[in-house]
This record gives structure tokens, sequence and C-alpha cells, in this order.
């Protein structure tokens, strides 16, 4: 199995994001990964860590949320490089999996979990 197939099957399975890093526990240093917007409650726990460093929770977070547009741009890449790659123009796919990635770029500087770290 390709890693990007591996990859797409795990996206596939896992809890869906947006993921969050978040903090909880008044005296622990504890840290959790939240998920948001799914289920009964509005930010639920995808899983709990003790004693993690706040930038693996957000790499973690950030990897989640990223991965699904990440894939989309490799996938579209590959499609285009197998039909003439540098001859031959990006075509849509491979435009829009671009312009996702822009997007999302442009809409980190929107407050508290929307800068990149």
């Amino acid at each position: 199995m390709k890693l990007i197939d591996r990859l797409k099957e795990l996206d596939a399975k896992a809890t869906p994001g947006p993921w969050q890093s978040v903090e909880y526990g008044v005296h622990s240093r504890k840290k959790a990964i939240a998920g948001r917007g799914f289920g009964p409650l509005i930010d639920n726990h995808v899983c709990d860590t003790v004693i993690c460093d706040q930038s693996d929770a957000e790499l973690i977070a950030a990897s989640r949320n990223a991965l699904p547009k990440l894939l989309a741009f490799v996938e579209a890449y590959d499609d285009w490089e197998e039909n003439g790659g540098f001859y031959a123009q990006p075509g849509e796919r491979l435009s829009d999996a671009r312009r996702a990635l822009d997007e999302e770029n442009e809409s980190k500087d929107q407050g508290p979990g929307g800068t990149w770290p």
C-alpha cells in the first residue's frame, strides 16, 4: 500500500476535524486534543495526554487539520505529473487543490486558534 493510500485510510477513520490543542486542569500540565463541531457537545476530546508539550499537541492538531488538503494536492500533482507534468497545463484539479492550500494560509490570521504557532 502506498503511503498516500494509508494516510487517506487513516484520515477516513479518524475523528473529523478541525482539531485543536487545549489545556485543562487547574494545577496540572495536561493537554488534550479536542475536535470541534461534532457529536452532542460543541467541543469533544479526541485524546488526552499527560504532561504533553504544547508544541507537540499543536503539531498533532495542525497535522490533522491540514491532512485532507495536503492529500488532495499530492494526488492532483501526481495526476498532473503522470499526464505530462512540466509540459502540461496544471488542470482544474491541481489548481483547485492549490487554491485550497492558499486559502488555508490566508485564513490563519483570525485570532486564537487561527494563527500559525
